[in-house]
């Protein structure tokens, strides 16, 4: 994941709450990040911060759940997991460096 989408990640939990010390992330229904991307792509108003990049990264689901019948929020989430399984096969499909570094088996 991208860097920027995480300190967005984790920016968007106290914004406005200036005074909080902690950040805590546990399972959640009804994501207010998920609504505050919505929010400012049907709007075109910029995220603050590092928020902007979680709302970029999160574009293309919102692109495919504005196309679903239902709760734009619930498809949303549902089209991000698809899209989050998709890039996790295709990155396990795709050599990295360790397994370069091995040499292939023979039969």
């Amino acid at each position: 994941m991208d860097n920027q989408v995480v300190l967005g990640s984790v920016e968007f939990g106290p914004n406005g709450y200036e005074s909080a010390r902690l950040i805590m992330v546990l399972g959640h229904e009804r994501c207010g990040a998920v609504i505050a991307a919505i929010a400012a792509i049907q709007t075109g108003e910029p995220a603050p911060g590092h928020i902007q990049a979680v709302v970029d990264a999160l574009r293309p689901a919102c692109d495919a759940a504005a196309r679903l019948p239902g709760d734009l929020v619930e498809n949303m989430v549902r089209a991000q997991v698809r899209l989050d399984v998709r890039g996790r096969d295709h990155r396990l499909a795709t050599p990295g460096p360790a397994s370069r570094a091995w040499p292939a088996s023979s039969p």
